[in-house]
Parts: structure tokens; C-alpha cells; sequence
């Protein structure tokens, strides 16, 4: 198959009539500045779905085919410019009147799972593409994904119904990853399963968010409980939310490390897991404007409708949906200002937060004294009095 992502693609997109896009560094400076043709970075994509159906390996068929190479196209355009990318499958979801509505929405999602959304303009787009292409049930995009993600399992059993037809052996090392992988697809399979099944059987949905919370800032729009607006969210906002609590305390510190990156150009993203959090603090406090604050995790509830789309590849059980429609139940700091936390103590090693990995995720779980450990054992419980309340919330 033709190299798609190659020095010279990098080079097309970024020649001729394009836009200018810039990316900047936590204290306003520019850091980066490039320039990108979104119509040749779009040619390009649907090129791309083009010869990948005509040189299909696995068989893959219909919508399955689509999502799995547009997941590998986005991957590769990942320069950590946000506009570009909603500037692109903006583009995409017209050009693609085509396809169902609720493979739309897990295309949209797939782009908005890797942008950084802090930007309150950014926000605004995104609510608006929201808004013109997701059409479909949640319950409907959730059985297409588990469809689509389901079929890795089969993808694979294939492969190795055919190495072994042809006689291949493989290596010790090939043999326990093909094992490893295995495993991995059939449990976030089972996992994002139970998951359709919790949502299918609740009308209000518990979800969990980790934030960063600057010097200053309330998190709530009012701290009287008898107004609606307590479970109004103004600080720490996004798109992104988890089905477990777990998953929301990773990314209460996650924020915080990755913004590392924009301090220094001798950090790489590779290089947070392997330090100490101790020597990750000093690097942290190069935040001489106070952008960051405390680490926060927060507990919400969201109606089911509400819910645009799900996404489980990394283990992070991820329900996507418009903040406003989210309503905050509690939340509670991690750190304090200067961003100690006891929680800490007790794992060292960040790797164990920032790894893609099963194992080192579940490893944090074996740390009883952590105090997600500790709390929110349970899913929260709407009660009928309290429902007309949250839905009076503006959105």
C-alpha cells in the first residue's frame, strides 16, 4: 500500500493557498506557526478510505472500514493544532452527505477526543458542529461502536486462523503479543458492552471529570443549593467525561504534567511517565502566571439524551456530551495551590498514570488509601424531588 504519511504529504498540505494557524505556549508566546491547505489535507482522507477498501486486508466492510482508517488518518494528523482539525472534519462531515448519521457522530468525536478545549472560541464551534451533525441516539452510536470495535476480536482470530493454515510459526514474542492483544480487545469489548448496558437501563447517568481549577476561580456559577445553577459548572469545563471514577482521578493530574510540554522544548510527551513526581513539581512551578491550580475531580449527572457519544480504546470509558447539559453534583481538590497531593505518597511512579496500559491502570486500584479509593463508591442516586431542579438548569 502507498505511503500516505510521508515527508512529502506533509509537504503538499502545507503548500499553496492555505490557512495560517498558530499555536501558543502557556504565557501567550507563539511556539508554532504553520501553514495548511484543508482541502488537500481532506482530498487526501477520502483518497485515503478510497485505496484502503480497494487493498482491504482484513475484509473489512461498510462503516467498520471507515472508522478504523479514519482513525488511523487522524492519527497521523495530529499536529496539536485544534483549529485545523475541526477546520478538517468540519469539511469532512460535508463532503460526506453520504454517510449515516450516527457513523458522523463517531467521526466527530474521534477528532474531538484530541483536541484541547480550553479555548472558549473553540468551544463555541464545537457545540455548533455538535449541534448541525449529531442526530442519533446515544444507545444507536453506542451498538455501532461495540459493532465496529467488536470485530477487532474476529480481525484477529482471522489472522491467525490464516498464519496457521499457511504454516507460519511465529516467535515467542509475536505469539504473547498476539495473546496480549487479544485479551485487551475482548475485554474493553465486554467492558464497553456492560457500559451500553448501564445507559440503556438509567435514565440519569453518572459521570466523572478531572480538571484543573485556577488561583481564583469558583468551580460552581453559585454556592446556594437551592438554586438550580449550583450544578452549573464554570471552571474546568469540557466535552470529555468518564464512566469511572478512576479514569477522572488519572486526568485530575494529567493536565497538569502535560502542560510540562508547553514550558520547556526539552520536554517530550514520552519523558512525564518516567519521572518522579516530586521533579515533575519543580518543572511545574515554571508557572509563573498561575494557569494552573489545583487538581480537581468532579461528579456530575447527565440524562441519557444528553449523551452524544462513547468511546472506550484506551480504557477510559469515555461518554461525550455538552458541558452545560452535564449537572455537577460535588467535586473535591486533589492538591492544593502548590499542587501537593497526598494521593501521590502513595504511587511515586507516574507511569502507572499516564500508561495506556490495563495493568498499570488497574494497579492504581489496588491502593486502598488513595482517596478515590475511598469515595463515590457508588453511582449517584437522582431523586424525584431533586429531578425538576436539575431540569431547570439552563443550558
Amino acid at each position: 500500500m502507498k505511503e500516505w504519511f510521508d515527508k512529502e504529504w506533509l509537504k503538499d498540505i502545507t503548500s499553496g493557498e492555505g490557512i495560517i494557524y498558530t499555536q501558543k505556549q502557556m504565557n501567550g508566546a507563539v511556539i508554532h506557526k504553520a501553514k495548511f491547505n484543508i482541502k488537500k489535507i481532506v482530498d487526501y482522507y477520502f483518497q485515503f478510505l478510497k485505496q484502503s477498501a480497494e487493498e482491504n486486508v482484513y475484509s473489512e466492510k461498510g462503516y467498520s472500514l471507515i472508522y478504523t482508517q479514519s482513525e488511523r488518518y487522524f492519527l497521523e494528523l495530529n499536529f496539536g493544532i485544534n483549529e485545523m482539525k475541526i477546520d478538517a472534519i468540519e469539511e469532512i462531515l460535508m463532503r460526506s452527505g453520504d454517510v449515516d448519521d450516527t457513523l458522523k457522530t463517531l467521526l466527530l468525536s474521534m477528532v474531538l477526543q484530541r483536541i484541547d478545549n480550553q479555548d472558549k472560541q473553540l468551544r463555541v464551534r464545537i457545540r455548533e458542529l455538535i449541534k448541525r451533525y449529531h442526530k442519533s441516539d446515544i444507545r444507536d452510536v453506542m451498538k455501532l461502536y461495540c459493532e465496529i470495535k467488536g470485530s477487532n476480536v474476529g480481525k484477529l482470530n482471522k489472522l491467525k486462523s490464516s498464519q496457521k493454515q499457511r504454516g507460519e510459526k511465529l516467535n515467542k514474542s509475536d505469539r504473547a503479543y498476539q495473546k496480549t492483544t487479544g485479551s485487551l480487545f475482548k475485554s474493553l469489548s465486554r467492558m464497553s458492552l456492560l457500559d451500553y448496558d448501564k445507559i440503556d437501563n438509567n435514565e440519569w447517568i453518572t459521570i466523572y471529570r478531572g480538571f484543573n481549577t485556577r488561583t481564583g476561580e469558583g468551580v460552581r456559577f453559585t454556592n446556594n443549593k437551592k438554586k438550580s445553577d449550583w450544578y452549573r459548572q464554570k471552571e474546568g469545563m469540557g466535552f470529555s467525561f468518564t464512566l469511572d471514577k478512576y479514569v477522572a482521578w488519572r486526568f485530575s493530574a494529567m493536565y497538569h504534567f502535560r502542560t510540562l510540554h508547553s514550558f520547556s522544548d526539552d520536554l517530550y510527551e514520552g519523558s512525564v511517565g518516567d519521572q518522579d513526581y516530586r521533579e515533575l513539581l519543580k518543572e511545574l512551578s515554571k508557572d509563573v502566571d498561575r494557569k494552573l491550580g489545583r487538581m480537581t475531580i468532579g461528579r456530575y449527572v447527565i440524562h441519557r439524551d444528553n449523551i452524544f457519544s462513547y468511546c472506550n480504546d484506551n480504557n477510559e470509558r469515555e461518554v461525550m456530551c455538552d458541558y452545560r447539559n452535564a449537572r455537577m453534583i460535588n467535586y473535591v481538590f486533589l492538591s492544593d495551590l502548590k499542587l501537593n497531593n497526598d494521593d501521590w505518597d502513595y504511587i511515586k511512579e507516574t507511569h502507572y498514570v499516564f500508561s495506556k496500559d490495563r495493568t498499570h491502570q488497574n494497579h492504581i486500584k489496588k491502593f486502598k488509601n488513595l482517596w478515590v479509593s475511598k469515595h463515590w463508591k457508588t453511582d449517584y442516586k437522582v431523586k424525584k424531588d431533586q429531578e425538576s431542579l436539575l431540569l431547570k438548569v439552563k443550558s
